[in-house]
């Protein structure tokens, strides 16, 4: 968890536009049970995208964390969202469902603590560039020696 004294919550979250208008920039935590509840409702309703309901029956149990962010605006009441999941193993999975306002707000939105884990883990999660050439080759020679250097040692005992 995030140290020091970070305020909990922000005050005002931004609007962003991520290329389908502005859009409420909040993003909110879902328990697996609120995701079910409303995989339900947009189904009911019907909305037209009701999440992923055979995903989430079959993967119920591996479901760690749900984050949901708008992504753009539906319908007069109706947000379409972007539902991001996280397994236990520590897989990302996306996919849209219809979320109304109503039941947008009442979900809590990320503490700033857990704002900037999230952020981290992403970060976390872009592929690393290789070493170029010379720096490949320096690594190698330097991986040698240390080899080298831990064989002579167990030989002197």
């Amino acid at each position: 968890m995030l140290r020091g004294k970070a305020p909990q919550h922000l005050r005002h979250w931004p609007v962003v536009d991520v290329g389908n208008g502005p859009v409420r920039g909040d993003i909110k935590k879902l328990s697996v049970a609120d995701l079910a509840r409303l995989t339900s409702v947009a189904r009911d309703m019907p909305w037209s995208a009701n999440g992923r309901p055979e995903w989430l029956h079959e993967r119920r149990s591996d479901i760690a964390r749900v984050f949901l962010i708008v992504y753009f605006v539906e319908s007069p009441s109706v947000y379409r969202c972007l539902a991001i999941a996280f397994t236990d193993n520590k897989s990302a999975w996306t996919f849209t469902i219809d979320v109304a306002f109503r039941d947008f707000d009442t979900l809590p939105s990320l503490l700033v603590g857990e704002l900037v884990e999230l952020t981290q883990s992403l970060l976390y999660g872009f592929p690393m560039l290789p070493l170029d050439p010379v720096q490949e080759e320096h690594w190698k020679t330097m991986e040698d020696d240390v080899r080298k250097d831990k064989r002579q040692g167990e030989e002197t005992e």
